[in-house]
Parts: structure tokens; sequence; C-alpha cells
């Protein structure tokens, strides 16, 4: 079974972004590695549907959840105090909350990696 394959049984939900990028840095780590790395992986990683929900959430609530969750502190003490940049910013990470996921999601697995010290 190949690495694609292997991280599709275990992350179902992965977009295919994600898995791509994923197989790019499990390249040559065993299996045993690779079933660490996607279970500590899961519990970090944003799915999309998720920041869409918390995106939305700021506009009719609390602006800059989403900010604050993909650890972009300032941008979203920004967001809070401007109400989302008067709604402009928040509807704008709504139009790209696949891709904001995405960004967050391949810095998140590769900086695990280095922190379970696996070789990329």
């Amino acid at each position: 079974m190949n690495t694609n394959s292997k991280i599709i049984q275990l992350l179902p939900e992965a977009t295919m972004n994600e898995v791509m990028h994923l197989s790019n840095i499990s390249a040559g780590w065993s299996e045993e590695e690779l079933q660490k790395f996607l279970h500590f992986y899961n519990g970090e990683r944003i799915k999309p549907d998720t920041f869409l929900l918390l995106t939305l959430i700021g506009l009719i609530g609390v602006a800059g959840i989403q900010r604050f969750i993909t650890g972009q502190v300032g941008m979203g003490i920004l967001y809070f105090f401007t109400a989302g940049l008067c709604c402009i910013g928040t509807i704008i990470d709504a139009v790209n909350y696949k891709e904001m996921s995405d960004s967050h999601n391949r810095k998140t697995a590769t900086m695990l990696a280095y922190r379970l010290g696996y070789k990329i």
C-alpha cells in the first residue's frame, strides 16, 4: 500500500492538497511512524469546515476567532477590535477559508514532524 493510500485510510477527511503535502513530508517513514504522526496531526489540524464556521461566527458575533485558532494572535486582536475590519476582512476570510486552513495545516504538519524528530 502506498503512502497516499495509508494517509487517506488513516485520515479520511483530509483534503487532496493535505494528502499530497503529508505524503511529501512522510516519504521514507515506517508505517508505525506515519500512524503516530497522523494521530498527533489529526488533533492539531483545522478542518476547512471548522475554519469556515468560526469565520461566519465572526460575522454575527465575535470577529477574529479564526485568526486566534490559526495562531495569528495580532490579526485576531485587530479583527476583534475593528469588527473584522468592518466585516470586509471576515468576508475575505470566508471566501478563502480552504486556502487558509490548508496553509495552517501545512505549517502544522511540518512543525509537528520536526518536534517528533522525523526526517523530512
